[in-house]
């Protein structure tokens, strides 16, 4: 995890407002990149660029990674892994020398030399902007799953962007967007471009924003046409053996860096899957879950992933959850880093387990999303799947 940060302005017109929460929030972001940290301003005819990095290194631990990737044309904010960076460099620059083994530098030789126009070719989550200089033109692109975050606001022709929506909040009249407020409380979860607050939105997954500072228009396009949702499939249809290469080298892509690695396991089918194919490629992965106090005997997944772990050998590190003896501190910190509201409580497993993965010296971590909802996982699709043979019997259809 890394974050960005940075807005434009006219010559001699810089706001002190602006830089103020600019150095404010720039600071506050060193939580997402606590190896390097720099500022920059970059200045054209017309415009100056005000930008902040804040990494994480995973690929290239060298300190000549510590960077911001920019010339006198170009400079690149990047956050995210690019799964495919060896196929880049075989397939479009097999003969040409690089300073470092980051796939940010691949990625901004990319789109120098191509623009956008290669960015369906990525495998990976990512965010970033890439800023054309002398053009005064701006690229913000958000990968395919909407995985790493971007946010952006736009005031009178400028534009403020940031990995975290903290920056754009402090700088907003602060008005709230009931349009987004009531979406929220209806479904759960905020809408894909906007935020709750007027005016700070959301770079969509799977898009390219461009942003012209000269003519002021924005433009948008899609990085993959089609995605292939739309395909409808029955899983009869695909092989298991085919399934199972699939999997594998998904999990072997996530492997990536000099870190040490480990897995969020949760009992369901997607972290167990992941966990025990990592261990394939692993054998000293470690694996972290929680537990809320006094459902150790009674909480089916949890008692899954205990047993998983015994029968494979993988060491498994557990937090117990106890609020009868431990403060809300520590559940209100976790909310604290919250950029939108969240209806979702897992969160604070999520956090208690980062910590303690943070604290062995785990910098990176596989998780799983979705598996569950398209293999069956959950106990509930079984209460369904009874439910859908004998609602017919007039007596069990409540």
């Amino acid at each position: 995890m890394c974050g960005f940060i940075g807005y434009t302005s006219f010559l001699n017109k810089d706001k002190i407002f602006y830089k103020d929460k600019f150095e404010i929030y720039h600071n506050r972001m060193n939580h997402r990149g606590p190896d390097f940290q720099k500022k920059i301003e970059i200045t054209n005819s017309k415009k100056k660029f005000t930008l902040g990095f804040s990494r994480l290194s995973i690929q290239d631990s060298s300190t000549k990674a510590n960077k911001i990737f920019s010339n006198q044309n170009y400079c690149l904010l990047f956050n995210g892994e690019l799964y495919n960076k060896d196929f880049l460099v075989k397939k479009y620059f097999s003969n040409k020398s690089f300073e470092t083994t980051t796939d940010t530098e691949i990625l901004f030789e990319l789109l120098i030399n191509f623009g956008i126009s290669k960015l369906n070719e990525i495998e990976g989550i990512f965010s970033f902007v890439f800023i054309d200089i002398q053009k005064n033109l701006l690229y913000l692109t958000r990968d395919y799953t909407g995985t790493k975050p971007l946010f952006y606001s736009i005031l009178e022709g400028e534009i403020f962007f940031s990995s975290e929506a903290w920056f754009l909040y402090s700088i907003s009249q602060k008005e709230l967007d009931y349009d987004s407020v009531n979406f929220y409380l209806k479904f759960g979860y905020p809408q894909t471009n906007k935020t709750l607050i007027n005016n700070v939105l959301k770079a969509e997954p799977n898009k390219t924003i461009i942003y012209n500072l000269n003519s002021q228009k924005i433009e948008s396009f899609r990085i993959i046409k089609d995605l292939g949702f739309s395909q409808k499939k029955e899983l009869s249809e695909i092989h298991p053996s085919t399934l199972n290469i699939k999997i594998s080298k998904i999990v072997e892509k996530n492997l990536v860096g000099f870190k040490k690695i480990g897995t969020f396991l949760s009992g369901g089918i997607d972290s167990s899957i992941i966990s025990l194919e990592t261990r394939k490629i692993n054998p000293d992965i470690e694996a972290y879950t929680s537990i809320y106090k006094g459902y150790e005997n009674s909480d089916e997944d949890y008692k899954t992933t205990v047993k998983l772990c015994k029968d494979y050998n993988i060491k498994l590190n557990i937090y117990d959850i106890d609020f009868k003896t431990s403060s809300f501190d520590e559940f209100l910190k976790a909310a604290n880093f919250f950029d939108e509201p969240i209806a979702n409580l897992n969160f604070y497993s999520s956090f208690v387990q980062s910590k303690m993965a943070k604290q062995n010296g785990v910098s990176v971590i596989l998780t799983g999303d979705g598996a569950d909802e398209i293999f069956g996982g959950y106990r509930k699709y079984l209460t369904y799947n009874i439910y859908e043979k004998l609602k017919y019997l007039f007596f069990l259809n409540s």
